[in-house]
């Protein structure tokens, strides 16, 4: 299977028949596990490793696996004893492919007339996308983050699209080692580093390099100027002295003016 297609065509098929948060929380897990089986057309989970990664109680568990079963997004069979269930997903991009090959048809005639370069660049893309057959960010943001929402899902993807997985992910894992393991904070990332023309990982490493040197730059002397310690024994014994001086000048002034009122005395009997 293709993942960023089939997320997109997952997410084009709940615009015309909804799902409960429930079975889309489950239908990303059951994506998450089967990409990490490589793709195989069955596979086997444990219903607790289920609820656990789609963050679901058991009744919610069951009625979502229900919902997805009934509305064709996927195959289970349950097995006796304490086995886990065999699921097989159901590509969604093949029943879209399948769906539009009338309406191509009459595209292409359509364009017959038109010049071919249009044709040839979409045929260019289609081949791109083609090539991307799992994604490690959307592997990576499942296992780290929080659990994947409808809305995250598309902004992730598309930064994916214009950026590269390669990108994003690295993007992803610089939050989390931050801590800051949500989907805002990766987007600030991106976004600066759309803005400085980051286009690869030697940009990134070199973004990084020249931010750390520059914070090193910026951080002031630590090294505090050395002040000389005033015991307190000092100061006590500095403020006592004071007492003393204060108390001699007084007695000095007492003492002048003895000396005054005795001479104005004997000049007045003399």
């Amino acid at each position: 299977m293709n993942y960023i297609k089939e997320m997109n065509s997952f997410y084009y098929q709940i615009e015309l028949n909804p799902l409960s948060s429930s079975a889309v929380a489950l239908w990303h897990t059951l994506m998450h596990i089967n990409n990490k089986t490589g793709w195989k057309q069955q596979f086997t989970v444990a219903a607790s490793v289920l609820r656990i990664k789609a963050g679901l109680k058991e009744s919610s568990f069951k009625r979502a696996r229900e919902e997805l079963t009934e509305k064709g997004y996927l195959s289970y069979q349950s097995r006796g004893g304490n086995l886990a269930a065999v699921y097989q997903m159901q590509s969604l991009s093949s029943i879209m492919d399948h769906s539009s090959v009338y309406s191509e048809n009459q595209s292409r005639d359509q364009q017959a007339n038109h010049s071919m370069a249009p044709l040839i660049k979409q045929n260019e893309t289609k081949k791109k996308q083609n090539n991307t057959t799992t994604t490690d960010a959307i592997a990576f943001y499942q296992d780290n983050f929080d659990q994947i929402r409808p809305y995250i899902a598309n902004e992730l993807l598309d930064w994916i699209t214009n950026v590269g997985d390669s990108i994003v992910l690295e993007a992803l894992k610089i939050a989390l080692n931050r801590g800051k393991a949500n989907w805002g904070y990766v987007k600030s990332i991106l976004q600066d580093w759309d803005k400085k023309d980051v286009t690869s990982i030697d940009d990134i490493r070199a973004e990084q390099s020249a931010f750390k040197n520059l914070k090193r730059q910026k951080k002031p002397n630590n090294r505090k100027t050395k002040q000389e310690v005033i015991p307190d024994w000092f100061k006590e014994r500095a403020s006592k002295k004071q007492l003393p001086n204060k108390q001699s000048l007084q007695l000095e002034q007492v003492g002048v003016a003895d000396l005054l009122a005795k001479y104005r005395r004997n000049k007045a009997l003399g």
